[in-house]
């Protein structure tokens, strides 16, 4: 704004909406052309969240008037708790895509990186993160294992549809995940918890 001139410039807000379960785990966020299902930990597996999409995902789209989608995306945030080694994690042990850096700065204090891949034959693109991530207890340290899939050509637009390719989005991110983690990562899956 400027007062002297007497101009303003002003750009469109676009609403965003976000409704919450009581407890704060299950969300859903819309805007125009843009829905995101969210479930944090306590996860509950595919099949709970499967359903839970497959019965809200009608209504959502009939409240947002049967917007034109330009994207659908899945996206799962993974945390994987590592042991510490004097001070220091390995996170090499148990991610199998990395960054080489050369002996200079190995070891390292931390990292983060994300690459981008389009997977043209199946529409798909897929932006993979990780970084190391400060430990919840003592002498664990993480590991923050991000894919987040897409499809932004030839996006369907009815429920059925939208839900197949969720599905195909999901069968793809599971190949990655299991490509990216070794199998001391899936022997840290696999212990017991207090």
């Amino acid at each position: 704004m400027d007062f002297a001139l007497r101009t303003a410039t002003f750009k469109d807000v676009t609403t965003k909406i976000k409704l919450t379960s009581c407890d704060q785990t299950d969300a859903v966020h819309f805007t125009v052309g843009n829905v995101v299902w969210v479930r944090l930990a306590p996860y509950e597996g595919w099949n709970q969240l499967y359903e839970r999409v497959k019965f809200e995902l009608p209504k959502v789209l009939k409240a947002l008037g049967f917007p034109v989608l330009t994207r659908i995306g899945l996206r799962y945030v993974n945390r994987i708790d590592i042991p510490l080694k004097e001070g220091l994690g390995f996170p090499e042990e148990y991610l199998s895509y990395r960054i080489i850096s050369g002996d200079l700065l190995d070891p390292q204090n931390g990292f983060k990186w994300s690459l981008k891949k389009d997977f043209v034959e199946q529409n798909m693109s897929v932006i993979v993160h990780s970084s190391t991530v400060s430990g919840e207890m003592p002498n664990v340290g993480g590991v923050m294992f991000d894919i987040d899939t897409s499809v932004s050509v030839d996006v369907p637009s009815k429920s059925d549809d939208i839900l197949v390719r969720l599905c195909e989005m999901r069968e793809l991110k599971n190949k990655i995940f299991e490509g990216g983690i070794t199998d001391k990562a899936r022997e840290l899956f696999n212990e017991p918890r207090d």
